[in-house]
């Protein structure tokens, strides 16, 4: 693993004298184009609360301060399953998810779609926030119908959290106002489709006889599309935290939980190493630590070994670029459709293209491209050389292009394919070279095992393959 993006030079013996009290850690999911309403909220029994606490934040700095949060009347503990809630922590940081379990000592939350577990001791108070179509409203009240670019990033939230139909509406109200705004045609294509698809399932459910069995009736194309991305090899919920960690830019970090039983295993492992404080007092300093300085430690130790022990529950800075610029912004649309590298005709290179904004689904695309070669061993990717990259060649007109895209037929004589990039000028262009520089550098090696599909039929047994 190449040396990280330190945080600090001192070695973190001297961190007793260098940190202040531990700063609010989490924030909400939620993008931060106006304040969010305050959770109604809940408190365990037998813990008083603070004076002032934090509602569910719209910062964009996960270590800043906590807002004050006036008192609020007292009302039962959410239910598990209900509304997403905040857990209030006694360390000053807040966990934002779905509460799944409530055991005898703990809570479960659901959190970017990794199931954590708080114990009830260290936690103060119990918020549940309001429905998701309360938010909105009183989000949307506070932007100005044309500030766009807000409109957009709320819009964005809408779909991440499933609120599909008020996400279209938001997206068609921009693109009244501008028919060209970058994002939010190709936003509007995926809502469309995730609709049509809610539709009809709706419609079967209801047309279902009460009594008498289903008749047997054939797949709709949609349907088929959501069988192939269930067979679709993915990476799993740890993978994807693996690749986030490796990714991190720790001057900007997203939301992050870092246990101290994170801090107990490098001090044991790495006891005898200079990086670790060898008195009680610099050891007991470590756990005061921000999350941010005890991953540099990881880092600089090369602890590679615990990196699973760090959850990052946002997209760090350059995935999250490569998902919308780039994976929403074009590939979903030009090169993983049926007709090319989503479908039956894709070649050696097959990607996902069914609900492209789930973690799931664009992490998987993003390490087959990462890891594919072409058959000279070119990677699709040039990081030293960003222009160069095939992915971007292959994306632009023919006669602008140094690797241009070969022809699809697709079972007759008329070439299907269709430039995504049109120019050097485009701003998907830009954007996708702004993506490919802000990836890490020197690139690392996940340690992350992954298949990608392979199409029958297709790939000679000569053939190069991705690296693994």
């Amino acid at each position: 693993m190449p040396r990280r993006r330190p945080i600090f030079a001192a070695p973190l013996i001297s961190l007793a004298t260098l940190l202040p009290a531990a700063p609010a850690l989490a924030r909400s999911d939620d993008p931060a184009p106006t304040p969010a309403p305050a959770p109604t909220e809940t408190k365990p029994a037998e813990t008083k609360p603070p004076e002032t606490k934090p509602a569910e934040p719209p910062a964009t700095n996960p270590e800043s301060p906590p807002a004050e949060e006036p008192a609020k009347e007292t009302k039962p503990e959410p239910a598990p399953g209900s509304l997403e809630t905040v857990l209030y922590l006694k360390d000053g940081t807040q966990a934002v998810g779905r509460l799944t379990d409530i055991s005898g000592d703990s809570y479960t939350l659901v959190i970017s779609g990794i199931p954590t577990r708080f114990d009830k001791g260290s936690v103060l108070r119990v918020a549940a926030l309001p429905p998701i179509e309360e938010r909105y409203k009183q989000m949307r009240a506070t932007i100005p119908d044309d500030d766009l670019d807000q409109r957009y990033t709320l819009a964005v939230w809408l779909r991440d959290k499933k609120s599909y139909e008020l996400a279209l509406a938001e997206v068609e109200g921009i693109l009244k106002t501008d028919g060209a705004h970058p994002g939010a045609r190709e936003l509007k294509k995926m809502l469309d489709l995730q609709i049509e698809l809610e539709r009809e399932s709706a419609k079967r459910r209801a047309a279902r006889p009460a009594t008498a069995p289903e008749a047997p009736e054939g797949p709709s194309e949609i349907e088929k599309e959501a069988e192939r991305s269930r067979n679709f090899p993915k990476l799993s919920e740890d993978q994807i935290n693996i690749l986030r960690v490796y990714e991190l830019d720790l001057a900007n970090p997203p939301r992050l939980l870092v246990p101290k039983d994170l801090v107990d295993e490098l001090i044991k492992r790495y006891a005898d190493d200079s990086l670790i404080p060898p008195t009680p007092e610099g050891r007991a300093a470590l756990y005061k630590a921000r999350p941010t300085q005890i991953i540099d430690l990881v880092y600089r130790l090369k602890a590679r070994e615990l990196y699973g022990m760090i959850k990052v529950l946002d997209d760090p800075p350059a995935f999250a670029n490569f998902k919308r610029d780039v994976h929403q912004g074009w590939l979903i649309n030009s090169c993983a459709t049926s007709r090319c590298h989503g479908g039956e005709h894709a070649g050696r290179l097959m990607l996902d293209r069914y609900r492209p904004a789930e973690p799931a689904t664009f992490y998987t695309n993003f390490l087959i491209l990462e890891r594919f070669r072409l058959a000279d061993g070119s990677p699709l990717i040039n990081y030293a050389e960003p222009e160069k990259s095939p992915l971007v060649q292959f994306a632009m007109p023919r006669n602008l292009s140094t690797r241009p895209h070969p022809v699809v037929r697709d079972g007759n004589s008329v070439d299907q394919w269709k430039p995504a990039i049109r120019s050097k000028d485009d701003r998907r262009y830009i954007n996708t070279m702004n993506w490919i520089r802000g990836m890490y550098k020197p690139r690392p090696d996940y340690a992350v095992t992954y298949d990608p599909p392979q199409p029958n039929g297709l790939v000679p047994a000569d053939a190069p393959k991705p690296d693994r």
